[in-house]
């Protein structure tokens, strides 16, 4: 059984502006996700998910001439051969790094799937795990930034989901993320967990501000305060209170995986399927976490295909931990591409992992068809605070036949219209890609250029106030995030 083909299919869809939701990283305004084909010569099928890398139609063309071209022709139950052919050829010399990690884990993941329906078991138990349940968090884009009661509101749907823990997103400003935090506590007790999750917003001065508040109210962990390579502040951060730090999602490879153990500062470890390798890598991370008896709690990422991956390998190894819950409003990545459910959250807050043979799920490809890739950033910064926005919704404009209300980042009541651009592939694809383009008020494209490096619009981050804005930055100093004597 061999690889006939290998196909990406970069999709987007926009997020309306009730489901939009403001992290340590801006405004999500769209989703985006790479889905892997992989087909064999006598007919087997198999589906796995690339991270977008926030540059999804780059990540689907390496996919598509590159790797296809390396392993096409290569036996398909051969994980292993396949990872170390990528490895040697591509990812160990001069092989574009992350790109290349995130583009192969999504071939990795649908040779998975493709060896679980070839011989008719779920991924879990191919892998040598059982059917278990796994503790889950309501995780994924939401929980953001928002006014404390509104938070509280969020949460309280959550828990009455049967979600036992929640991540909160922090990196705002120590003040307002304590107050979210404490307004969270105060309303459940400790019948919750709180983790929260910076999304590399802080800096170290942040984390000597913020720790004490989330010492006192229990805390579980803080997630990325800082960028993944950043390891010297990670270091000084551990030493200012209690909480456990977490990362991995943004490390690559066990290769990074093993810095990041024995800098022994990290002990919450997140791989991300999507970008680390795939599912042959995440393996071998868990084992070499295993080692330092150090938990696996790996990342979610966009589809269903992820989630139910993620859930399979939770239960395919001994030091698993928890399962990030999508409760991201609208993700139609994991409500409609997929079917059946990658999951179900039970009364106690946990999940099981699917009985179907592989990753246990059906990919509906006219999804992928409807949905094209958007090109450019899936995150934005306005001006003003995005909690106290309320963009207008009301016009709609007709963009090649698709109408679409105003975008959730529209300024003044201006409107992202979808320009098809064309498309990338070995042998070109029928799929569009699309490019967000501003439009003026009357539909006329903006002939306003942009300054390099200025965000979409040309608006600048906001800065919250209170903030030292030349501690610890690092246009501004040596080291990056490093705190000042």
């Amino acid at each position: 059984m061999r690889i006939a083909d290998v196909r990406a299919f970069p999709t987007s869809f926009p997020v309306p502006p009730e489901a939009s939701v403001t992290l340590g990283i801006g405004r999500a305004v769209k989703r985006d996700a790479v889905v892997v084909k992989v087909t064999t010569d006598d007919g087997v099928t198999g589906w796995g998910e690339s991270h977008h890398g926030r540059s999804l139609g780059a990540v689907a063309h390496h996919v598509n001439t590159t790797l296809r071209q390396l392993i096409v022709g290569m036996e398909a139950t051969d994980v292993v051969g396949v990872w170390a052919k990528i490895y040697k050829f591509q990812l160990g010399s001069h092989g574009l790094g992350a790109a290349t990690a995130i583009a192969m884990s999504g071939v990795d993941m649908a040779l998975w799937d493709i060896r679980g329906k070839a011989i008719g078991w779920p991924l879990y138990r191919l892998l040598g795990g059982a059917a278990r349940a796994i503790p889950a968090y309501a995780g994924g884009v939401s929980l953001g930034y928002q006014e404390p009661a509104a938070l509280v509101e969020e949460a309280r749907a959550l828990v009455a989901e049967g979600y036992r823990a929640l991540k909160l997103r922090v990196g705002d400003s120590p003040e307002r993320d304590l107050a979210r935090v404490t307004a969270v506590r105060k309303a459940f007790g400790e019948g919750v967990t709180i983790l929260v999750d910076a999304n590399t917003g802080y800096t170290v001065a942040d984390v000597r501000r913020v720790m004490p508040g989330l010492d006192a109210n229990g805390v579980g962990w803080l997630e990325e305060p800082f960028p993944a390579h950043d390891h010297r502040s990670y270091a000084q951060a551990a030493t200012l209170g209690r909480v456990p730090l977490a990362a991995g999602e943004n490390h690559y490879t066990r290769f990074e995986f093993t810095r990041l153990i024995e800098d022994r500062v990290i002990t919450i470890l997140q791989p991300d399927l999507s970008k680390t390798g795939g599912v042959t890598e995440a393996l071998r991370i868990a084992a070499l976490a295993s080692a330092f008896k150090l938990s696996i709690n790996p990342h979610t990422s966009m589809t269903g295909l992820y989630m139910a991956g993620s859930i399979h390998l939770l239960a395919a190894i001994d030091n698993g931990g928890y399962f990030e819950g999508d409760v991201s409003k609208g993700n139609l990545f994991r409500d409609r591409l997929v079917h059946p459910a990658p999951y179900t959250v039970d009364r106690d807050g946990r999940v099981m992992p699917l009985e179907r043979p592989g990753l246990g799920l059906d990919v509906d490809e006219e999804f992928l068809v409807k949905y094209p890739v958007i090109e450019g950033p899936g995150y934005v910064w306005l001006t003003r605070a995005f909690a106290l926005l309320t963009p207008p919704s009301s016009k709609s404009h007709a963009a090649n036949g698709r109408a679409a209300k105003c975008a959730p980042w529209c300024p003044q009541g201006r409107a992202f219209t979808l320009h098809p651009t064309p498309a990338h592939g070995a042998q070109g694809s029928r799929h569009r890609r699309s490019r967000v383009r501003p439009t003026g008020h009357r539909g006329r494209p903006r002939r306003r250029r942009l300054r390099h490096g200025r965000p979409l619009l040309g608006h600048r981050r906001p800065r919250p106030a209170g903030r030292d804005q030349t501690a610890n930055h690092p246009s501004r100093h040596g080291d990056a995030g490093h705190e000042r004597p």
